[in-house]
């Protein structure tokens, strides 16, 4: 086994933990049921590995496609440290600029309930392996140079 980063005179054996404390962007999230760990055998420093908050993650991700209300700027942080598009690239598929997000994100603005619909299908994809709905948005919003109304005739 692997020697302990924190004693280094251990070295780490498997063990499963119960109901972990997972802090995240939104705030400590209650991890029901076993999870999978490193413990030092000596010092019993513990480690989480990738597999494991990957894990996490997509169940959370998942959660927040099914939470009832709207989606907040805690949640909407959390979403954007997990999902692996740039944010400028959701911002651009959603027909917004990126200090729109930034604005979401800092809960200056409150969260577009379009804008919240579209980001929990763009999850939905995600956790399946998928990014159609990204894809379609892309398309739709895509915009070849800038144009600008110079004039409007009234009658």
């Amino acid at each position: 086994m692997k020697k302990c980063v924190q004693c280094e005179n251990g070295s780490y054996a498997k063990n499963i933990v119960t109901n972990y404390k997972y802090l995240t962007p939104m705030g400590v999230v209650i991890i029901e049921g076993k999870s999978h760990f490193l413990k030092c055998e000596k010092c019993e420093h513990l480690v989480i590995t990738g597999e494991t908050y990957q894990k996490w993650n997509l169940l959370i991700l998942k959660s927040l496609t099914e939470k009832s209300g709207a989606l907040n700027a805690k949640d909407l942080q959390f979403i954007l440290s997990v999902l692996p598009y740039q944010q400028k690239e959701i911002a651009e598929a959603m027909g917004k600029n990126k200090s729109t997000l930034t604005y979401y994100k800092n809960g200056k603005n409150p969260i577009d309930p379009l804008f919240d619909y579209a980001i929990r299908d763009v999850i939905r994809d995600f956790l399946v392996g998928g990014n159609e709905t990204l894809t379609r948005l892309q398309a739709t919003f895509k915009f070849e140079g800038e144009t600008t109304i110079k004039k409007v005739k009234a009658n």
